[in-house]
Order: C-alpha cells, then sequence, then structure tokens
C-alpha cells in the first residue's frame, strides 16, 4: 500500500450552538427549512422539508418563537435582515450547515447579516462574506435588540484599516462566541453585558476589541492577533467589565514590529472613566510593545502593571515564540463569567498531561479560543479496488490512529448505510464490497476518553467507468535489442477483461496474452496496436510505435581491416574505375560473426587517386545512387560512414573512375546482442574545442607527434551516462600534409582525419570517452589547429540507431537551387523511410561548385543561429562528411554561411525513441 495521507484529521462540533441559556420551547412549532439548491425550492412556500425557501430572507420574515430554520450549504449572497422575536422560553434559531469539527465554520454564506429590533435570537454556523462592501459597513451588525447569541460565525471583512466585522450598538445585549473574524468587533454606547468569549480575532492594522460607552462587557477566552492599536479596549464609561484568559500576540510568526501610529500595539487599554469594577487577569501577551495602559498609564511589563495597578493577577508578558503553549495550556481561570466548556472548534477542555494545572476552578482550561487537546490522528492512508464482479464494487481501506494522551476507539462508515465496523490503533486494512454503482462518503471516527473525535474522509466512486489503460512497450529483459516487451499499463476495468490482443504491425500474428514479448526480424520502427475487450463487450484500443535496432559496440582502438596499398582485407593494387570489392568485416577485428552485426562504423580512406572520383560503400545488393567519400585526385582523402552488412558479414566498396588506393579503419559495430547495451543521441552541436581561441584547452596549434586531451563530458557539454563521443573534428592552419588520431594508440598507425598543408578538412569521428570524461586526439606532424563540435553521443538505452540502406534525399544540382543565405533549403526526410517521430538522421553531407571558401552546416529547422560546420569549402573542390543531424517534425535544414553552393544529402539511418 503506498503511505498517502487521504483526509486530514478533522474535530467534532459540539450539540450546543449558542450560549444563551433557554428553556424547553413553550410550544413546539414546525421547524422551517431553506435550500437554494432544491429543484422544489419556493419563497412564496411553506419551508418544510419537502418544500424548502430558496432565501434566508423568506425564512427570516417567516419564522417565529420556538421555531429552527435548518439552511442547507450553498453561496446566497443576500443581505439578510432579522427583525421577529422569540421568547425567553422560546427563542427562535437560525443554523447554518457545518462540518463537525471544522476548524472554520460556515459552509452557508450570505453577504450581511442584519439584527435590528429583535429579542430571544440565535444565529449559528454560518460565513458572512462582506469582502465585497463598502469599507464603512459592517457585515455583522446588531442593533436595539436583546437576548443575542452569535455563535460559529465567519466573517470577511471590506479591505481598509478601520473596517468593523462585528457592530454592536443602541442599546444591544449579545454574546458573539467562538466565530472567526476577519477584523474589529466594536460595542458601543448603551449596549451592556455583551459578552465576547473563545473568538479567534485576526486582522492588518488598527483593529480588537472595541468597547465605548458599554457597561458589563466580558471578553474572556480569545485569540487575537493585529498589527497596532489596542487589542482590548475598554473607554467611555466602559465600567465593570472583565477582561481575562485572553492571547494576544504579535501579527507575524518573526516576531517583527509593524510600523504603527504613535499609541500603537497596546494588548490592553482601560481608559480613567472605565476602570472602576473592571477586572483584568489570567492573559497572555506574545511580542507587543506596550502590554497595558491602565487609566492613561503605560507599563511594560505584567509585574509593573500588576505593581502599579493590582491589576493583571497571573498575567505573561513577553513570551517567547516557543514557549507558547507553555504559557497558555491549562492556565485559564475557569471560574470567571463567560468561559464555554469547548474552544473555537467545539473541543472540550482537557487535563493536558505534559502541562501543570496552573489555572483556577477546573485547572485544565486553555487560555485563548483553541484549547490544547490529545493531537490525535485519524489515518486513512489508501484506498484500492479489487477486480469487481459484475455491479459489485470490493474496495480495500488501510485504515489506523494514533492517541497519545488518552484510550480512544475508533469506528470506519462505509458510507452506504451498512454496519460501521471497529477500527484498531494498529494499521489494518478493512475490506468491503459496495452494493452498486454511487458515490459513497467514508468517515473514519476516532473519539478519546475525553469525548474529542477527529475524522477523516474520503469519497469512494463507484461508477461504470469506461476502460482504461495505456500501451507501454519497453526493451525486453535478458533479450537482444531487436525484442520488445508490451503490456496495458495502469488497466483499470469495472468488468473482467475478456481478452487482449497485441499487434506488432510487422505482420506477424497477433499476440493474445496480458503481457506479449516479441522480436522483430529487422531494425526499423513499427507500429504497435493493443485492444483490450472486457466481459461486456466494451473495446479499448491504444497504439504507439517503438524502434528497435542495433546498439553500437566501440573497438578499444580502430582496426585496419582494408589496405589495398599491402594487400590488407583484399589483393594488393588500386581498386579501378567502375570497380568494386568485398570487404569481410565480421570475424576480424573484433567484430563477431554470429550473425548478429547490422553496420559497421568505418574510416574510409583514399589515397593515391589517379581522378577526382567517389567512392560509395553498401551492403551488397544494388548499388545505391549515393557516395560515401570524394576522391581527389594526387591528395589523401578520409570520411566516415556507417556500411550496412551484408548476410555474409562483408561490404562493399565501388569506385566509380580512375583507380586509387582504399583504406577502411572500422572503428566499432552495430549489433543485436551487445554486452552493453547503448543508444545513440543527438545533441545541439555545441563546440567542445577551439584550440585557435583556447576553448577547451590552452591556445595554440597542436605540434609533431603530440596529442591533447579535452573534456567532453560535464556543465554544458554531454550528461553523465554518456559512454561514446560524436564528434565533428576539423583540422585548419596545418603547416604540412599530416593525419589526426582520436582515442590514438601508440605507436600511431591509424588516422581519423587526413589533412593537406594549409587547407581547412573536417571529419566525424565516434569516440570513446575516458573515465575522466575527456578524449584525445594526436597530431603527426607539423602544427595545426583543432577543432571539435559535439553532435551526439550513445548512453541511455532509450534511443535506437536504425541503419537504412542509402538513399539521396537532396541533390541541389537536380533542383537548380543551391544552398544560399537568401532562402532555406529544407528536407523531409518522412519520404524516405524515416518515420515521422524520429530525433536525428545520419547523412552523408556533401559541398559542391563552391563559389568562395565557405562552410556548410546541417540540423534543426529551428535554428536561429549557426555557430558550428559540418563541411568546409573550397572553390572547385567535392569535399563529404557524415553528420547527425537533429529532426524537427520530420524535417532539417542544410544552410550556407555567405555564398552559394550544392548540396547533396544521403541518409544513412536515424534515431528514434
Amino acid at each position: 500500500m503506498r503511505s498517502r495521507r487521504v483526509a486530514a484529521a478533522a474535530v467534532t462540533v459540539l450539540a450546543a450552538t449558542g450560549v444563551l441559556p433557554s428553556a424547553a420551547a413553550s410550544a413546539q412549532t414546525s421547524d422551517l427549512w431553506v435550500d437554494r439548491s432544491s429543484a422544489n425550492c419556493a419563497d412564496g412556500g411553506p419551508g418544510s422539508e419537502a418544500v424548502p425557501f430558496c432565501t434566508v430572507s423568506a425564512a427570516a420574515r417567516t419564522a417565529g418563537p420556538g421555531q429552527t430554520v435548518h439552511i442547507a450549504r450553498g453561496a446566497y449572497g443576500e443581505d439578510v435582515v432579522l427583525t421577529r422575536s422569540g421568547t425567553a422560553g422560546a427563542p427562535i434559531n437560525f443554523v447554518g450547515t457545518g462540518v463537525p469539527g471544522a476548524p472554520l465554520p460556515g459552509v452557508v454564506n450570505v453577504t450581511s447579516l442584519t439584527v435590528r429590533g429583535a429579542s430571544h435570537l440565535n444565529v449559528s454556523e454560518l460565513g458572512i462574506n462582506g469582502s465585497a462592501l463598502p469599507a464603512d459597513r459592517s457585515p455583522v451588525t446588531v442593533t436595539d435588540s436583546a437576548q443575542i447569541g452569535l455563535t460559529r460565525l465567519r466573517v470577511s471583512t471590506p479591505s481598509g484599516a478601520d473596517s468593523v466585522a462585528v457592530h454592536v450598538s443602541g442599546g444591544s445585549q449579545v454574546t458573539l462566541a467562538r466565530s472567526l473574524l476577519g477584523s474589529s468587533v466594536r460595542v458601543d454606547q448603551g449596549a451592556s453585558g455583551t459578552v465576547l468569549a473563545g473568538n479567534s480575532l485576526t486582522s492588518g492594522m488598527r483593529s480588537g476589541f472595541l468597547v465605548d460607552g458599554a457597561p458589563g462587557t466580558t471578553v474572556v477566552s480569545n485569540t487575537i492577533s493585529t498589527a497596532c492599536m489596542a487589542r482590548i479596549r475598554l473607554a467611555g464609561g466602559s465600567t465593570g467589565g472583565t477582561i481575562a484568559n485572553n492571547f494576544v500576540m504579535g501579527y507575524d510568526d518573526s516576531g517583527t514590529i509593524q510600523p504603527c501610529p504613535v499609541d500603537g500595539r497596546i494588548a490592553v487599554d482601560v481608559t480613567a472613566d472605565s476602570v472602576s469594577g473592571t477586572t483584568v487577569k489570567y492573559n497572555s501577551v506574545q511580542s507587543v510593545d506596550t502590554p497595558y495602559r491602565w487609566a492613561g498609564t503605560t507599563y511594560r511589563s505584567a509585574d509593573a502593571f500588576r505593581a502599579g495597578t493590582g491589576q493583571g493577577e497571573r498575567d505573561y508578558t513577553d513570551v517567547d515564540y516557543g514557549k507558547v503553549e507553555q504559557s497558555t495550556t491549562d492556565s485559564a481561570d475557569a471560574t470567571v463569567p463567560g468561559m464555554l466548556p469547548v474552544d473555537l472548534s467545539g473541543h472540550p477542555r482537557v487535563d493536558s498531561p505534559s502541562a501543570p494545572n496552573t489555572g483556577t476552578g477546573p485547572g485544565w482550561y486553555d487560555r485563548g479560543a483553541v484549547e490544547h487537546t490529545n493531537p490525535i490522528v485519524a489515518d486513512l492512508w489508501d484506498v484500492s479496488y479489487k477486480h469487481p464482479q459484475r455491479a459489485r464494487y470490493d474496495a480495500v481501506f488501510d485504515l489506523g490512529f494514533t492517541s497519545p494522551w488518552f484510550p480512544s476507539t475508533a469506528v470506519f462508515d462505509f458510507g452506504d448505510g451498512s454496519p460501521q465496523v471497529p477500527v484498531t490503533a494498529d494499521r489494518t486494512e478493512v475490506p468491503h464490497t459496495y452494493p452498486g454503482f454511487g458515490s459513497y462518503d467514508t468517515v473514519l471516527t476516532v473519539t478519546d476518553s475525553s469525548g474529542k473525535k477527529v475524522y477523516s474522509r474520503v469519497t469512494v466512486a463507484v461508477a461504470d467507468r469506461p476502460l482504461a489503460a495505456e500501451l507501454k512497450t519497453s526493451p525486453a529483459e535478458g533479450a537482444d535489442t531487436l525484442t520488445v516487451r508490451a503490456e496495458a499499463s495502469g488497466l483499470d476495468s469495472q468488468y473482467p477483461v475478456a481478452s487482449y490482443r497485441y499487434d506488432f504491425g510487422d505482420g506477424s500474428p497477433a499476440v493474445t496474452t496480458p503481457t506479449a514479448t516479441h522480436r522483430y526480424a529487422a531494425p526499423g520502427s513499427y507500429p504497435v496496436e493493443l485492444t483490450v475487450t472486457d466481459d461486456h463487450g466494451r473495446t479499448l484500443k491504444r497504439s504507439t510505435r517503438v524502434t528497435v535496432g542495433p546498439a553500437y559496440v566501440p573497438l578499444a582502438q580502430p582496426v585496419r581491416t582494408l589496405d589495398t596499398r599491402t594487400g590488407t582485407g583484399a589483393p594488393k593494387g588500386k581498386l579501378g574505375p567502375d570497380g568494386s570489392l568485398k570487404l569481410k568485416v565480421t570475424g576480424t577485428a573484433g567484430v563477431p560473426a554470429d550473425g548478429t552485426v547490422t553496420a559497421v562504423l568505418v574510416n574510409l580512406t583514399s589515397t593515391g587517386s589517379t581522378e577526382d572520383s567517389h567512392v560509395i560503400a553498401y551492403g551488397g545488393g544494388t548499388r545505391p545512387n549515393t557516395s560515401n567519400l570524394n576522391t581527389v585526385a594526387g591528395r589523401d582523402v578520409g570520411n566516415t560512414a556507417m556500411v550496412p552488412v551484408a548476410a555474409d558479414g562483408t561490404v562493399t566498396l565501388y569506385n566509380h573512375s580512375g583507380r586509387t588506393d582504399l583504406i577502411a579503419d572500422v572503428q566499432g559495430y552495430y549489433g543485436v546482442k551487445p554486452q552493453v547495451r547503448t543508444d545513440l543521441h543527438p545533441v545541439q552541436a555545441v563546440r567542445a574545442l577551439d584550440t585557435r581561441s583556447g576553448t577547451g584547452v590552452p591556445a595554440g596549434a597542436l605540434g609533431p607527434n603530440a596529442s591533447l586531451a579535452f573534456k567532453v563530458r560535464g556543465p554544458g557539454l554531454l550528461p553523465d551516462d554518456a559512454k561514446v563521443a560524436v564528434l565533428n573534428l576539423t583540422a585548419t592552419g596545418s603547416s604540412e600534409d599530416t593525419y589526426i588520431a582520436a582515442n590514438p594508440s601508440f605507436p600511431v598507425s591509424i588516422s581519423n582525419l587526413n589533412v593537406s598543408r594549409g587547407a581547412t578538412v573536417a571529419n566525424q569521428v565516434t569516440v570513446p570517452i575516458a573515465a575522466d570524461g575527456t578524449v584525445k586526439l594526436y597530431n603527426h606532424v607539423g602544427n595545426v589547429q583543432l577543432i571539435a563540435d559535439l553532435q551526439g553521443y550513445y548512453g541511455a538505452a532509450d534511443n535506437p540507431l536504425v541503419p537504412l540502406r542509402p538513399v539521396r534525399a537532396l541533390d541541389t544540382r537536380t533542383t537548380g537551387k543551391p544552398v544560399s543565405p537568401a532562402y532555406d533549403t529544407v528536407v523531409d526526410v518522412r519520404k524516405y523511410g524515416v518515420p515521422g517521430n524520429a530525433t536525428a538522421v545520419l547523412v552523408n553531407l556533401t559541398g559542391l561548385n563552391a563559389r568562395y571558401e565557405d562552410w556548410l552546416a546541417a540540423g534543426d529547422p529551428a535554428t536561429t543561429e549557426w555557430t558550428t560546420s559540418n563541411l568546409n569549402l573550397v572553390p572547385g573542390a567535392i569535399v563529404s562528411n557524415l553528420a547527425l543531424v537533429p529532426v524537427h517534425d520530420g524535417l532539417i535544414e542544410v544552410v550556407d554561411h555567405v555564398g552559394s553552393t550544392d548540396a547533396i544529402v544521403d541518409i544513412q539511418g536515424y534515431t528514434a525513441p
């Protein structure tokens, strides 16, 4: 099971919703109902449960003594005015729909509440959302009314420093209890006997409990947090007041003192005309610079206040943030008038095992609006489902609870009317079968010996859901690279599955097992389709593409398998015009001869050519209309090629004209049974080495018989899982004819790049990366500048390279539109056997008929700035180079730096996930 808590614990609300004592109703009358969401609601109706009122105002115009108005949850958006009165023995009650144990009351919302000229009236569990009211209007007002109880209200106020949440005036007598208040409470001239108990008041500047000309006001057990001005203020002859058991704290958790007026940040302020008969005691004050002002004199500590006034019995000031609970737990005076048996959320008063009882009366009452109670946790970690049986739904609930203070019991309600079941404190699994489709509200209820309850809830939806699954394909563990595994991942079926069918897209018979393993006959990209059918005939189809191909295996060092100058790999002698030779590449040079090799990566070099010509490397059969190497009379020319291997383990090399010696150095091979599988990943070209500018190594040409090492793995380069780097290696400014070797083995006899004096030459190099993230390059003679641009790497096995029979995708000599900065030359590689999900293509890029010394680059058409090149052009020369080119939506682009030149693109393979 997953350790995930589905629902947070909550707490219960005691049955009492008001604080005014009342005898049993003298006359039994029918309750009234309000439900704006009911299809049968009517403001002109009887207000019954079957035909409720649509608005609270309609019930307010009707309700009489002894009636309770039940208000269903919802946003009513009304300005509710209450003017009707109950009697001492039969008050009128307006009751919203509270959530048991929730700290936030009021899932019923109105815009404002006004009580005017009424008596014996109680309102509870209501949200008053007055945030859109004018700044000078209070969301709750009581005027000229007596015996009014307001309990469990949540009051949001208009913005403004002087906003007032609740305003009592005009000779009213009100009890405001256990409410969440967004700003000040004002009690004005004429009011008397007001009780403000168990409330939480939080707001910004200039607010608190502000009493002016209202004798006998009781302010007890409140939590108050405001920025400035008096938090509790008795003024204007508000004599005989009681200020006790309150927790007054600083505005924010950091204790930062906010900018305030000159007389700001006073916790308790009693003016000279209000001190008579007024008592201040058992309060805790935190982070307030002036805790007291009494008859105009300020006191900076509780000790000074007690010494100067005789007030402040057992008050605490300068309470540290880390000692708030210590200063408020089990330390209240339970005997003062107005104290409630439950806190803001309905928790009963309990004796904390970890705190001494320093209070008076029942010595375990806490200060402030929140009682520190048993920290019960009701855990409903998870709900899982078994396969259903027709219209029945099997669920397994993962349940438990902790109750560190007191013994507790727990029951779980499945929400479908079936009997509750007991739950132990230890984590346990409780199974249940639901009777049919529907939504079921499940509740775990934990009750401790003090009467505290907590809840954890989750809704179980039992519905006739459609089939759901995803088709997941992955390499088959322990098999070769042509074998895949397919499965219906995340299958969710309301009914038993009757059949599975996997079509692997290569013409092979479908597989009808729940999971399937399939081996493709050849590398490629194939469509795979899954069909799942349940026993009700419902069908789900999912499809994806899977690419299978060989993995690259680098040789420790390149191995020379052909040299017609010496007779290595073929008879000694130049290859003549329109001539070809077969070169055995498997079974030699570390390349296995077991039939699992599909291609080799080879560096081809022509030397001693009698004419300009071109060489084609292919895997046998019909010769493709492509080229891999463009020879130049009298010069050594090299290029890298990925060449498919024929069934007999050979590759074929063809020379178009003239006579030339050919050299082939195998760098690695592509096989379907590698010991360690790696795949080719393209990267946006990045320059890792430039000896001219000091990129990668200190600036300066590489000298004769010398080598250098530079980083290719690390920040801004290749990732940590890169095993082999693919580089476009360029040599320029050579002082002599020379050659460059990558990953050299000394003495060096095999080259990757042949360089003529003064020429700029490039070739793609695929080279293993050393443990320190570097590759090494060697220069034979003279001094030469070297440039290396990263094109890709072999790493994680999730992007196979598929060799293709070479195909020509672009020849601007036939289109009449040479590559030029004047317009885009874009190639849609999907027309040449490359799938739409390809990430890159491996191409032989050839440039000819250049007008200037210039360069060509190939890449993603979305590229906006070209900072690297693939091919360096010389007027009159034909130059080719292997390039790994990123694909964007099936497209690649060829660009010319400054001039105009013809370009040829021959595709040799592609990568795809």
